[in-house]
């Protein structure tokens, strides 16, 4: 389990300040898998999230400021990694771009010629990311296995506070729908097409469809 006094210790060796509400998840217990094993991980029912622990976050800072990074990342953007999807791909809070206000979230791509916006604040990425999560999983998956409804409740249950009431309101209906099972095997509680639809209104952030890049590519 990740402390916020070891992720102030690393963002600070880089001149980073972390945003307060993650900060506040990890003094929950749930940046990593606490060692009585009774909070559940930020997104752990995701199956395209995976949290970075300290050293982790601290060997990707590193990697980002040498001199010969390949992404020759502009330090301006105060990228802060905290995650990561199977195939490596980072997200991050760009703290560059956030002034006085909330710090927005961002996907470092690695292998795309864009990377992607993805929420204005932690509290809109958790949202997003549990609806598209809900799209598809199966029955070996943590949220399919046994009661998928009971399981989302239970995850809806544990991020609430983080959440806010609008964001905990469209996941409570959303997990009120009938679960689709499809001809592959897979379920969820809404299609994929449906994502948008249902984040957008919410979200209000316009930017999570406009184009950025973080790095330079050939």
């Amino acid at each position: 389990m990740t402390t916020s006094a070891e992720l102030r210790e690393v963002s600070a060796a880089h001149g980073l300040t972390w945003p307060e509400e993650y900060l506040t998840i990890a003094d929950d217990g749930m940046v990593g898998m606490s060692p009585t094993g009774d909070e559940v991980p930020l997104l752990h029912f995701s199956t395209n999230f995976e949290l970075l622990g300290a050293k982790d976050i601290a060997r990707r800072l590193e990697m980002f400021a040498e001199p010969d990074d390949f992404r020759n990342i502009d330090p301006a953007e105060g990228l802060l990694p905290f995650g990561m999807e199977p195939g490596g791909n980072l997200y991050c809070f760009r703290t560059g771009a956030a002034g006085a206000g909330p710090v927005p979230v961002v996907l470092l791509q690695n292998d795309e010629q864009e990377d992607e916006r993805l929420a204005p604040d932690l509290a809109g990425f958790i949202f997003a990311e549990m609806v598209v999560a809900s799209a598809e999983f199966y029955d070996d998956d943590y949220l399919g296995e046994g009661e998928p409804r009971r399981n989302a409740e239970a995850w809806l249950q544990s991020h609430e506070p983080y959440l806010g009431q609008e964001q905990a309101a469209a996941l409570r209906e959303l997990f009120a729908r009938p679960l689709i099972v499809r001809d592959d095997d897979s379920m969820g509680f809404l299609e994929f097409s449906e994502v948008d639809e249902l984040v957008d209104p919410v979200l209000r952030y316009p930017e999570r469809h406009e184009p950025i890049q973080l790095w330079e590519r050939g």
